[in-house]
């Protein structure tokens, strides 16, 4: 059982002290997360250690492609990477297109955990191009426990567990996913723990462990500061509902962390639009009853 406690202030100088945030994350920001986890690019040393401004102004001293060398590739076949490049053998190195080229593996083929380029100095105005990739397990199954309000099917459907390889990133990934998944349906203290094995052919096997726990109800929703404004109608206003008899017909009582910062603006907005112009919501309290949780 949850209580809300929502306090209210009307100073005209007051500003904004707390907001309420919640460990979810924002399923949309992980790409810029799995860039910095492919590791950073090495330096490349050419041949004429030119600066990319320097590069870009100077065609005339960028060494030539000799030739490609891919390494550490076992299960990813070398003319599928060579596809992804933005280097060609016969042609000048431009070593700003190494970014790209880190890039475009991990991101199109999204088998490899980490790509490092370096080149060789042949020592006649050409060079070696060395394109090294440590591959990610296979994945051979995904495995979840402890399912019960939530139906694998429905998780299967609306959480992509299906992929050629994985690495523990993309799997806590996943699992955040699958947070989310039980937030919706009202259990807040659901817990996720996820683990990765290898066999002896070094493919992986994900676990997934679900913890539900009790699905968390607003019990009651209590306002403070609200001198102006009775709590009755201040409960209309939020989006955010206690648990009633028919909370099974609307999905009232259901508690949603997301919604809390919209049950705030609603607030605020309500008492601009009825003359309280500094009105604000200062804070809101959650408070889990320790024997319904």
């Amino acid at each position: 059982t949850i209580f809300l406690l929502i306090l209210l202030m009307f100073s005209p100088f007051f500003a904004l002290c707390a907001e309420v945030q919640e460990n979810i994350i924002d399923l949309d920001s992980t790409q810029d997360a799995l860039v910095a986890g492919v590791g950073a690019e090495e330096p490349v040393h050419g041949y004429f250690n030119l600066t990319e401004e320097e590069e870009d102004n100077d065609q005339s001293s960028m060494p030539i492609i000799r030739e490609i060398i891919v390494q550490g590739n076992r299960y990813v076949a070398t003319e599928a990477i060579l596809h992804y490049i933005p280097y060609k053998i016969g042609e000048l190195f431009n070593r700003s297109k190494s970014g790209d080229l880190i890039r475009n593996l991990y991101f199109e083929l999204k088998r490899f955990s980490n790509i490092t380029v370096k080149i060789k100095d042949n020592g006649d105005g050409s060079i070696i191009l060395y394109i090294i990739v440590v591959e990610k397990p296979l994945l051979k199954e995904v495995i979840l426990e402890g399912i019960g309000s939530i139906s694998e099917k429905d998780i299967r459907k609306k959480v992509n567990l299906e992929r050629a390889a994985i690495e523990e990133g993309e799997l806590k990934i996943i699992a955040q996913k699958i947070k989310k998944l039980y937030l919706d349906k009202g259990f807040c203290q659901a817990d996720i723990r996820t683990s990765l094995s290898l066999d002896d052919m070094g493919k992986a096997t994900a676990h997934i462990f679900i913890n539900e726990n009790q699905k968390s109800l607003i019990k009651e929703i209590r306002f403070t500061g609200n001198d102006h404004i009775a709590s009755k109608i201040l409960r209309v206003v939020v989006l955010t509902k206690e648990d009633w008899v028919l909370s099974f017909l609307d999905q009232s009582g259901t508690f949603h962390p997301e919604r809390l910062q919209a049950d705030k603006y609603m607030i605020e907005q309500y008492y601009q639009n009825n003359g309280f112009l500094a009105a604000k919501v200062t804070d809101i309290e959650k408070n889990i009853d320790p024997e319904t949780q």
